[in-house]
């Protein structure tokens, strides 16, 4: 992932962290297709057909988009490499051979297959299988039917194809394995009383993998029809297999976006991740080091030899994160998840530091200026602090409903809190509730301190306060016209008020013109620099919850992980 971020950053950027690069498996991320179908291999190239009747290119060590081919007037259902030539196949009933460096048609060939077909290539030959009883077997150059194998069931769509010529095809809970060569019916595998679901064959044609109904994957030696191990761990469907070119690995993707990398020797789960779509297919690199998973729009290349061992033990929320917040000097960041849990992250490393546990949703947490208490708020209406060292809880309050932003004052004395729409101010020194500040018109969403404790800034959906600490009384509300979904923030002096850098009003009085200050922001796929686009985030780092603090960058995934992206500025 290094690699990629790295292209898209000035040179007053640094890079990533060095923790974060084998945080996951994931290089890269292509985009463009609809709807994709099948990806392939060359020894440079990365090939995808697509629903539009698109072939794209790629170079897969760049992620260099190469060629776009309008291929096919339908569905594209297959791609291959043979031999130096890019064959395609398509519900329009045609295989079609391209240069796959010009994109140039070399030869189309029309052949019978129905609009169910399923379809899968073997060096110089294409098998088709759909609803009618028949196993097609045809020549790519050619485009000729070489055989014709009779299958006693027309419900089967599952056909996996090796290298070395054998094919196989499930129907209900069988799996029939033919020399494609002679025709000559090989094994039988009798999968028990589960349907099968998808099959992968591996290259040298020894194990087949199938997938059950039940998310169960099954491993059988295709010579004596032995099975050698059972696979679970997916939570939903399997959609996709694949074994690695040396049939050491084996990939798997589920109807819910789970992708799994098993050892297939011992059935040891070496990688697991959540790519938040459906995965529709998975391809190995010809040197078996790269992963591709199709998730729909997307293509997500991962890197394939990042096993138990290499992998480190990542020690994240078990569910959703819901809520995060920077300490002040940026050095911590403090997320609440949906079952309670409070996790303290340690912005430099990713490493988390502590974790305490809520009883409830937490909907709020900050951390102390000194990195010594963590507040958090749940939507019980419990307020509690904690020491982070011990994880102690050294004070609770209790209010009549969800707590949904929290802020420590710059000397650590003062709590600031939003419940629906009203703020108050916690006395921490003497435990007291010290005053209620105000209301707004809808919920709010943030609250902060100016830099010396004297004012605060809060703001809802639509309007924003700016409030004397001391007195309580309200200096100014308003609803700006602009960013109404970002972030409030004080100039470093204090002077200005302002929403994602942007000025929205001189508390100072001494400078009418407010010129825009720089600031990071996220706009969906971009972090911004000001107006400028300095980083692209992958389709899985594009979180809703994401939290700026100057240099730094949070972003909390689905999966309950935290990633953390510092960026330094020339002066």
């Amino acid at each position: 992932m290094r690699k990629q971020f790295d292209r898209c950053l000035p040179r007053w950027i640094r890079n990533l962290p060095k923790t974060q690069v084998d945080w996951k498996a994931l290089v890269q991320t292509l985009e463009g297709h609809s709807h994709v179908n099948s990806v392939t291999f060359s020894d440079e190239l990365l090939a995808a057909g697509s629903s539009d009747g698109t072939i794209r290119l790629w170079e897969h060590s760049t992620g260099a988009l190469l060629q776009t081919i309008q291929g096919h007037i339908r569905n594209c259902t297959g791609v291959a490499f043979l031999d130096g030539v890019l064959a395609s196949v398509s519900l329009d009933k045609t295989i079609k051979l391209w240069n796959p460096t010009s994109g140039t048609l070399l030869k189309a060939f029309e052949i019978d297959i129905d609009d169910n077909a399923r379809v899968a290539f073997s060096k110089g030959l294409l098998a088709s299988a759909s609803h009618n009883y028949l196993v097609k077997v045809w020549d790519i150059n050619s485009g000729v039917l070489l055989r014709t194998l009779e299958d006693q069931s027309n419900i089967g769509s599952c056909l996996a194809f090796s290298s070395n010529g054998y094919l196989a095809r499930s129907y209900q809970n069988r799996i029939k394995i033919w020399n494609a060569s002679s025709g000559s019916l090989l094994r039988m595998l009798n999968c028990g009383q589960k349907d099968v679901r998808k099959i992968a064959l591996s290259q040298d044609g020894k194990l087949l993998a199938s997938a059950l109904s039940g998310y169960t994957i099954k491993i059988w030696d295709t010579t004596s029809g032995v099975l050698l191990r059972i696979l679970n761990g997916h939570s939903s469907s399997i959609t996709a297999l694949a074994f690695s070119p040396d049939s050491s690995l084996l990939a798997s993707g589920s109807f819910f976006g789970s992708l799994k990398l098993w050892e297939s020797s011992s059935g040891a789960e070496l990688l697991s991740e959540e790519v938040g779509e459906r995965v529709v297919d998975l391809a190995f690199s010809l040197d078996g080091k790269l992963l591709a998973s199709v998730e729909r729009l997307s293509i997500q290349l991962r890197n394939a030899n990042l096993g138990a061992v290499q992998t480190p033990t990542l020690k994240g929320h078990s569910t959703s994160i819901t809520t995060a917040a920077f300490s002040p000097d940026g050095r911590f960041l403090a997320s609440g998840s949906v079952s309670g849990a409070i996790k303290l992250w340690d912005t430099s490393s990713g490493e988390v530091l502590g974790t305490f546990e809520e009883t409830s949703w937490v909907d709020a947490v900050a951390v102390s200026p000194d990195g010594r208490l963590l507040a958090s708020g749940s939507v019980s209406g419990a307020i509690k602090l904690w020491d982070t060292s011990s994880g102690e809880v050294l004070g609770t309050f209790e209010e009549t409903s969800s707590v949904h932003t929290l802020a420590f004052s710059p000397d650590g004395k003062l709590l600031a809190l939003g419940f629906d729409v009203t703020l108050k101010l916690w006395d921490l020194t003497s435990n007291a509730d010290l005053r209620t500040l105000g209301v707004h018109l809808y919920q709010s969403t943030q609250i902060i301190f100016s830099p010396d404790g004297k004012l605060i800034a809060s703001r809802s959906l639509f309007d924003y306060k700016l409030l004397n600490v001391s007195s309580g009384r309200v200096l100014r509300t308003s609803q700006p016209s602009y960013h109404t979904a970002g972030k409030i923030s004080f100039s470093d002096d204090g002077s200005v008020l302002q929403i994602d850098g942007r000025s929205i009003y001189d508390i100072s009085g001494k400078n009418p013109g407010m010129n825009p200050t720089k600031s990071l922001t996220i706009d969906r796929e971009w972090v911004v620099w000001g107006t400028e686009r300095v980083l692209w985030l992958p389709p899985e780092y594009r979180s809703g919850l994401v939290e700026v603090h100057r240099g730094n960058i949070a972003i909390c995934l689905k999966s309950g992980l935290a990633v953390f992206v510092k960026f330094a500025f020339e002066d």
